[in-house]
This record gives C-alpha cells, sequence and structure tokens, in this order.
C-alpha cells in the first residue's frame, strides 16, 4: 500500500497545475471515497447547476456519509429529490453541504448572482464585489448559502477561492476547511493544488493526533482524535447547538472511509505501526467491524521532527506557547527559531527534530500545549464565521439553521413528553412568572407592580421603537432584590450594574475591559464553568489555573492563589464560581475576601454566582461590591428565574468598572421583549412564584440525596448541595471504584437508549467517574431514578440496557 517515497513532503511544490506534476501517479487517491455510483452521478447533477465555473467541489457531512446515532431529519427536506438521494438517504432528509472551490470569487459571484439571485440573502443586491469581500475579509474566507433548493434536492453550498482553500490545508491558518477534509468527504471535482495541499493536511492531521496520544491505542482513538481537532476551538461545541456525541457519531458509522484515508500514511511514517494481526488479512481496510491497534515510538528524537513539520502558521502558535512557557527571552527565541529553520536538508530527510522541538516533545505538558493551540487557531475565525451567518444567509435562514441545530443537540427527547432532559441546569418547573390559564403573563405582574413608571406592556411593547439603551428601571429592580443588607448598610444603585446578553457576555467584556491581548492572563480555579476559557481563548488571554481543593469539598484556596498573584503580575483577574459549576458548592465568604484583600496584587475579583439563588438566604455577594471597589458580582436569570431563553445576565461592581462594560456594549443589546419579562419576574408578585418553584426545586434535590445512594453503583456526591444540580459518582461495580468508563456508558445509555440526558463529567478535575445531574421535576426525578438503577445493573452484570428494562418491568409487575 506503500504509494510514495516518505520525503515528499519536506518541499512540497504547491504551484503545479497538472495531476502529472504530483508526486507519483497514484498520489493522493486515498482521499477519493467509494459511493454509491447513482448517488455520486445525482451530486454531479447538481453541480451541473451552476453556470459558473467551479474548479474543485466536494459533498460532505451526515447527509452524504450517514452517522451513527445523528436525529433522522424530515421527511419533507427535499421537495423532489433524485431517487437515488431518497434512497442513499433512506427517507432521513439530510440537506446536502458542499464547499465549491473557484479561481475568483468576484467573477464566481457576478455569474452566479445573475443566474441564481434567490441563493442569497439581502447581501447581493449590494453586487458581486461586496459579496466577496464579505467572503474573503471575515471570517474563514467561505461564503455559505444555505437551504437551496437544485434538482428537487435541499443544499447547502460554500464558496472559498482555491487559494485561501490551499493556504488553509498547508498552513493550517484558520483549519476551518481543512477541519472538514480531515474527514471523509466525497470529492466531485479535483484539482491537483488542492489534492497535494490536502495530503499535507491529512498528514499533519495524523501527526498532531499522534503527539495527543499515547504509546499505544486503538484505531477508533485515532481517528476520533483526529476528527475531533477541528471542533477543538469551535465555539458552537459550547453551546447547545451541536451534538456532544458528534465526533463519536461521525467516527462510528465511519470506521473504513478514515481507514482508507489515513492507513496509507500510517505506513509511510517510521515511528507508527499497526501491531494487530487482522491487518494481513485481504481487504482489512473494507471492514467497518474491524478496530486494530496501533503503536508509536514516543521518542523525542522523532516526535520532536513531527513538531518541526507540523503546519507552519500552527507551528508558530505552538513555538510561542513554549516560549511563554519556558520564559526564554524573544531575542534568544527567535535565534533559536532561525537555527531550526536552517537545519541541513539531510537532518530534516532524517526525520531528526532539533534541540527545541525535542525539548517540546518531550515535555509533560505538550498535550495542553498542542490543545491550547488549537483553540487559538480555530476560535476566531469560526467565531467570525458563525456570525456573518445571518448577513450572508439572511437572518430568516440563520434562525432555521440554528434551530434545527438545537433540534439535533435536543434529539426531540421534548416531542412526546417522555424523555427527561437534566443535563443543562435548567428550571424545569418553568419561567418565574404568574401565568393565566392560556399561558400569557397575567397583566398585575408588569403593570405598577415595582417602580411603576413607563414600564412597557407585554402585549404591546411599542416595537416600532429602540429600546432604552441604559435599562434603568430593570437595574433598580436588581438593585431591590439585591440590597438584603445582610453584608454591608450600603446600597447598590443603578450606577452599579452592567445588565448584558446573559453572564457570557459579561465575562467578555471584563476581558476586553481588563487585559491585553497576548499579554494578560486571567486566574482560574477548575473544575469551573467552561465559558471562562473560551472568552479567554476568543480575546487571546491565557488562563493561569489554581485547582479548587477536591479533598476538602471543592473549596477554594486563597492562600494559594495569592502566592500565584504575588508571584505573576500579569494576572488581571480571578474568576471564581459561587456556588460551583460542576461542584454546586457555595464559596466561603472569607475565602474570597481573603482574596481581595491581596496586600500587592490590584486586580479584579469575579464572582459568578448563575446558581446563588438555590443556596441558602442572604448568600450573594451582590451588595458587597459598595465595599470593594475591584469586586464582579455576576448573575443571570437563566437558572432560579427559569428564563434561559431571554439570555439576560447582570453584573454588580464599583460605579467606574460599570462605567467601563456600559461603554463596550452595543447601545440596544438588551431587547424591549427581554427587558419586559425580566422587569415582570423581579416584580414583588412573580418573585414569590420563583421562590415557589425553588422550594421544590430543593425538595427533589433532598430525594435525590436520599435515593441515590441506594442504587448499587452510586457512589459519593462530589463538590455541595447549594445549586439545581449535584455531582455523583458512578462506580466500576457496587462497592468499588469511581469509573469515567462507567460513567460515560451510564450517561450515554440513558440518553440513547433511555430517554433521559444528564451531564457526563468525568475529565474534569477531581471528577473521575462524575456525572452532573439537573434537579427536575417529581415526575423527573422519578424517572431517572428509575433509569440510572437500571442502566447500572445491566453495566455492572454486562447485559443489554434495552433488554433489561423488560426483565425489571417483570420483576416489578410481581
Amino acid at each position: 500500500m506503500r504509494e510514495v517515497t516518505p520525503d515528499w513532503d519536506a518541499n512540497p511544490n504547491l504551484d503545479i497545475s497538472a495531476f502529472s506534476e504530483l508526486p507519483t501517479k497514484d498520489f493522493g487517491v486515498n482521499q477519493h471515497m467509494v459511493i454509491n455510483q447513482e448517488f455520486k452521478e445525482a451530486l454531479r447533477q447538481i453541480l451541473w447547476k451552476f453556470r459558473a465555473p467551479i474548479r474543485y467541489a466536494f459533498a460532505y457531512g451526515s447527509g452524504v456519509f450517514p452517522q451513527s446515532g445523528s436525529a433522522p431529519g424530515s421527511d419533507g427536506c427535499h421537495p423532489s429529490a433524485p431517487a437515488a438521494i431518497k434512497n442513499m438517504q433512506q427517507g432521513k432528509g439530510k440537506m446536502i453541504d458542499f464547499i465549491f472551490g473557484v479561481s475568483y470569487s468576484q467573477h464566481w459571484h457576478s455569474l452566479n448572482l445573475h443566474q441564481h439571485r434567490d441563493h442569497y440573502s439581502g447581501l447581493g443586491s449590494l453586487g458581486s464585489y461586496v459579496v466577496s469581500q464579505v467572503q474573503d475579509q471575515f471570517g474563514a474566507g467561505v461564503y455559505f448559502n444555505p437551504y437551496i433548493t437544485v434538482n428537487g434536492t435541499l443544499i447547502k453550498y460554500g464558496v472559498v477561492n482555491l487559494d485561501t482553500l490551499c493556504k488553509d490545508l498547508s498552513n493550517w491558518d484558520t483549519m476551518y476547511l481543512a477541519g472538514r477534509l480531515q474527514k471523509p468527504v466525497k470529492i466531485l471535482r479535483d484539482h491537483p493544488q488542492v489534492r497535494l495541499a490536502n495530503q499535507m493536511n491529512l498528514l499533519s492531521a495524523l501527526r498532531v493526533a499522534l503527539l495527543l496520544l499515547p504509546a499505544e491505542f486503538s484505531e477508533f482513538e485515532l481517528y476520533s482524535t483526529i476528527a475531533g481537532l477541528s471542533y477543538m476551538g469551535d465555539i458552537r461545541m459550547s453551546l447547545p447547538a451541536e451534538d456532544p456525541q458528534k465526533v463519536k457519531n461521525i467516527v462510528s458509522g465511519q470506521m473504513a472511509n478514515f481507514r482508507r484515508l489515513y492507513a496509507p500514511l500510517i505506513e509511510n511514517l517510521p515511528n507508527v505501526v499497526f501491531n494487530d494481526p487482522r491487518c494481513t488479512q485481504r481487504d482489512w481496510i473494507d471492514d467497518p467491524e474491524t478496530n486494530v491497534r496501533v503503536s508509536q515510538d514516543v521518542d523525542p528524537v522523532k516526535r520532536g521532527n513531527m513538531v518541526s513539520r507540523l503546519p507552519p502558521a500552527f507551528r508558530e502558535k505552538l513555538y510561542f506557547q513554549y516560549q511563554a512557557r519556558y520564559q526564554i527571552p524573544r531575542a534568544e527565541f527567535e535565534k533559536m527559531k532561525e537555527e531550526n529553520s536552517s537545519k541541513e536538508p539531510e537532518a530534516f530527510r532524517r526525520r531528526q527534530g532539533g534541540p527545541f522541538e525535542r525539548r517540546i516533545a518531550d515535555d509533560s505538558s505538550l498535550k495542553h500545549e498542542v490543545e491550547t493551540s488549537i483553540m487559538k487557531t480555530i476560535r476566531w475565525p469560526s467565531t467570525v464565521q458563525s456570525a456573518k451567518g445571518p448577513v450572508t444567509a439572511g437572518f430568516g435562514k440563520s434562525w432555521r439553521y440554528m434551530r434545527e441545530k438545537q433540534k439535533k443537540y435536543k434529539g426531540d427527547y421534548k416531542d412526546d413528553g417522555t424523555n427527561v432532559l437534566l443535563d443543562a441546569n435548567e428550571n424545569a418547573y418553568g419561567p418565574g412568572l404568574a401565568l393565566n390559564a392560556e399561558g400569557a403573563l397575567q397583566h398585575s405582574t408588569v403593570d405598577g407592580d415595582a417602580t411603576g413608571s413607563s414600564k412597557p406592556d407585554i402585549d404591546f411593547l411599542g416595537l416600532n421603537r429602540y429600546p432604552d439603551p441604559h435599562q434603568v428601571e430593570l437595574k433598580q429592580l436588581f438593585c431591590n432584590v439585591r440590597n438584603t443588607h445582610v453584608h454591608t448598610q450600603k446600597n447598590i444603585t443603578p450606577d452599579n450594574l452592567f445588565v448584558g446578553v446573559g453572564s457570557d457576555e459579561a465575562i467578555d467584556a471584563l476581558l476586553r475591559c481588563f487585559c491585553v491581548p497576548g499579554k494578560d492572563k486571567i486566574l482560574t480555579c477548575p473544575p469551573t464553568y467552561g465559558m471562562y476559557a473560551v472568552s479567554a481563548d476568543v480575546n487571546d488571554v491565557a488562563i493561569v489555573k489554581v485547582p479548587l481543593d477536591a479533598a476538602n469539598g471543592f473549596q477554594l484556596q486563597p492562600e494559594k492563589i495569592n502566592e500565584t498573584l504575588a508571584a505573576d503580575e500579569s494576572i488581571k483577574m480571578v474568576y471564581i464560581c459561587s456556588p460551583g459549576n460542576p461542584t454546586a458548592n457555595l464559596i466561603r465568604k472569607e475565602d474570597v475576601q481573603k482574596v481581595l484583600e491581596h496586600p500587592t496584587w490590584n486586580g479584579i475579583v469575579v464572582v459568578d454566582e448563575a446558581y446563588i439563588d438555590f443556596a441558602p438566604e442572604g448568600s450573594s455577594l451582590a451588595e458587597w461590591v459598595a465595599e470593594w471597589p475591584n469586586l464582579v458580582v455576576m448573575q443571570t436569570l437563566s437558572k432560579a428565574f427559569g428564563l434561559a431563553g431571554i439570555r439576560l445576565g447582570v453584573a454588580f461592581t464599583s460605579p467606574p468598572i460599570a462605567r467601563l462594560l456600559n461603554s463596550l456594549k452595543a447601545p440596544y443589546n438588551i431587547s424591549s421583549p427581554t427587558s419586559a419579562i425580566a422587569q415582570a419576574a423581579l416584580s414583588p408578585k412573580n418573585m414569590s412564584v420563583m421562590r415557589n418553584y425553588r422550594e421544590q426545586i430543593v425538595t427533589q434535590r433532598d430525594r435525590l440525596l436520599a435515593e441515590l445512594p441506594k442504587i448499587p453503583g452510586v457512589g459519593r456526591f462530589l463538590g455541595g448541595y447549594d445549586a439545581n444540580f449535584l455531582l455523583v459518582e458512578l462506580l466500576d461495580k457496587p462497592d468499588g471504584q469511581a469509573s469515567n468508563k462507567i460513567a460515560l456508558a451510564a450517561y450515554e445509555a440513558m440518553a440513547e437508549k433511555r430517554g433521559v440526558v444528564v451531564r457526563f463529567r468525568g475529565k474534569e478535575l477531581g471528577c473521575e467517574g462524575a456525572v452532573r445531574v439537573t434537579v427536575g421535576t417529581e415526575k423527573e426525578v422519578t424517572k431517572f431514578l428509575y433509569e440510572i438503577r437500571v442502566v447500572l445493573e445491566g453495566l455492572h452484570k454486562g447485559a443489554d440496557i434495552g433488554s433489561l428494562r423488560e426483565e425489571v418491568n417483570k420483576t416489578e409487575a410481581n
């Protein structure tokens, strides 16, 4: 199967114009996946409907390669698709995704606008120049037109310049398209430059995956690592719009295709081998059930040369990560890079890494640094690419796309009323609002209840007018709720507040206010809320970690935090989650005060109180900002108030910091409907509704605390009991040890076969074998307790989870 000499990638020529200029005759044939001939012809017929010249094209996604565990599409997805497409998709109706590589984007869009004006949003009316500028200058250089019907088939197509595509494949500038081509796709029109660049991309993905893996692993682990690279920094994976099992679903259904892509490359690497006798069998590559073992030589010299051959843009990020880690002076670092780049060609051919690469390859934190570099590569381009979607596709199509993504993420669990979602810490009892019999807000809850002035009526919000940019009345209501005088006799006023789109806007605004990109750092205390790291990556701010004390109930370690702050003046903020997520424990006030009282550090202490209303009364430190000018306390209406859908968060802080935050926000960041609903929720009458729901949640939380320990295979509760969720261990056997394998298997079995979704948290620090369970309604808790018992019993017996239900039902019936 060896196709080329192992040194073709030492100095590839990307200026080729013919396939005959590739290193060998069969070079890159591994990129071509075999699919049904009629289906392939139907896809090609779609391309022929475009008069604008397409130089390179591929189809990808679940509409082309079925994924295991993926949600079914709509039967009416394709208006009148050819029989070959319907047969291939087995009636599931999946939109088919394409990427078109073109020579000149403006010329291409000019021709396409003339033929298919209806494919474009209102942006198309501005002409091909504006369209091409939006494509090329923002995000990853791709222009998407979704929900287009061609040949009776619903498609989404993205347009990219060939030069941009080849550069991303060879250099990993954004990994946006490189990531797509690291997985099996169906190439419909090939191009020699793209084939060469993509072979470099595949080899780079393989090398990075090897740096992330141990000495021995399975094929499934290898391909899952590769498939997961492009999702590491994708902001969509941090939001409830993508299936968290996406990578597993992709690889499980395409083992043979992944093997076709990567087996020839593996056989050409000197430090990696298939060490399974099944590899000697005829046609083993085409066996989807085969999952052979692979081993690699982790010698620093050989791995060091893999580092030196990584894509240039990505390698540069990794080098800068280590410059900061080793605190190498800039001049010395530049000299070191120059020496490495001027190595003799013979040394390069022998795969001998230089001293710096060997040092990196032998570093114990290599996996973390590589993952950080990947996230920095992907985060910003993918975020901007997603943000420009409403402009290029139009708001209607963008909304439809997000709704369908969420539907797949939720797995349609809510449709039949029998499934239970205990994974997102939502309030299962609903909004903390007094509703009438029709489910509408009662007028008495918004008219004259609090400030009694000019609040808009919920039924008529004056939507023809812009909302109040200052939201003074809403801020006053927050002050009324949090001025408890437990921690100070001073009052907070609207001057102390910033309101934003969830707490996430405040997290991001604080980073932009107080941190210089590429220079400053924040300190977090894992295990903790993941959005701090997401926002830091987006803003190119490094993260220093001082873990919570897992042996002491995940409490803060203020002495260690203060030592770290004293040693590193580049740390500008400390993020403290209280009650913690996923730990559910309230952080002691005196520990927060120790950090605030640091004798030399002048940074900002941010306390995230998203779950504070589930903690004992008087726990909130919001009013304490009147005493501490460098304290910020964040809260949200998403949890106890049951208003996750309106995305409303608040930051309490000193007036100077509040002014800075308010100066950064968009003028009308809070819409009139959001403000009106929030004001209604904070009125005295609706506060009583929220407290009533909270008491019911606390009752069910106490029930879980009492009943879960009675189930064989359930271990300790980790953390505390101050939120609307619990963190609990699952054991490898009754009275056994906490097990990630069992916890992940239980999580997957309950979600896929039992209709109960919780959140696996076993990979977080101190959370081995743990799942996080949101406290639901009485009915939901009853179902969860039943299903977790069935699933754990089945896992411990090694029985089939689905058939075990019948056994349990028979036993209970008797």
